[in-house]
């Protein structure tokens, strides 16, 4: 079943929100004739980021999966670029995936590419949806998740305990980007720029959580704030075409 309002999958009101507010940027931004653009995006962040033409989101559609629930994902540790095994719960939800996918690809005839990030827990759920897509896919290192450099594998009380005062005045969404020594806002959306740019057909992309928040807001034309609000389920996958992101379940 396809919906463009999966807000009832979001186990928080503060998943439903996200999305509410993501579903009406969408609306607002679809206006341009040459590049999709938040109207609460700064006027630097335009100018560094205005990357996605029109016309490339005509011509190419993005298919946007996150790897299943992992062991860490269930025990509240992010893993950045470290890895833990898909739970059952995880290699369920990649089964489903691959069959949705396997759906939705009957109408889209044509060359596709397949993009998987080389981390151990999107290369099992590669696997696992390979079974009901087989296409061959190769190891994307652009697709990786953002790193917080020391604090990869770690809990949100650890690194209170172990770095005192570091995640003061962060939010949910932004205290990834507090870690000394990991990878900044801008070295991931340059990262993620450069493979947007590259797409030359449609493209099946299995990903992570704040990597996909990024390329959805790239594509199109978050905020910072707004890309890092948006949700990242572990169910269905987004699609990206026509400029707008479409949740499919």
């Amino acid at each position: 079943m396809m919906t463009s309002s999966p807000a009832s999958t979001f186990a928080s009101n503060s998943d439903r929100r996200a999305f509410a507010s993501a579903t009406l940027t969408v609306i607002a931004i679809t206006v341009s004739p040459l590049v999709c653009i938040s109207r609460r995006a700064s006027a630097s962040y335009v100018s560094r980021y205005r990357i996605i033409p029109q016309r490339f989101k005509e011509l190419t559609t993005i298919f946007l999966l996150r790897h299943g629930e992992t062991v860490w994902n269930a025990a509240g540790r992010f893993q950045g670029q470290k890895d833990s095994p898909l739970t059952e719960r995880g290699q369920q939800q990649a089964d489903e995936a691959g069959r949705r996918l396997a759906r939705e690809l009957e109408r889209h005839p044509g060359q596709i590419d397949v993009h998987v990030s080389p981390l151990g827990r999107t290369k099992e759920t590669a696997a696992r949806i390979a079974r009901y897509v087989p296409l061959r896919s190769r190891d994307e290192p652009r697709l990786m998740e953002v790193t917080i450099g020391s604090w990869d594998g770690m809990s949100h009380y650890e690194i209170h305990m172990e770095y005192p005062g570091m995640l003061e005045g962060a939010d949910a969404f932004n205290w990834f980007f507090r870690s000394p020594d990991g990878e900044t806002f801008d070295a991931a959306c340059a990262r993620i720029k450069e493979w947007l740019s590259q797409l030359r057909s449609t493209t099946i992309a299995i990903s992570h959580g704040l990597t996909g928040r990024l390329i959805r807001g790239m594509y199109l034309g978050l905020s910072r704030e707004e890309m890092l609000e948006l949700p990242v389920p572990q169910t269905g996958f987004y699609r990206l075409q026509n400029g707008q992101a479409q949740y499919i379940e």
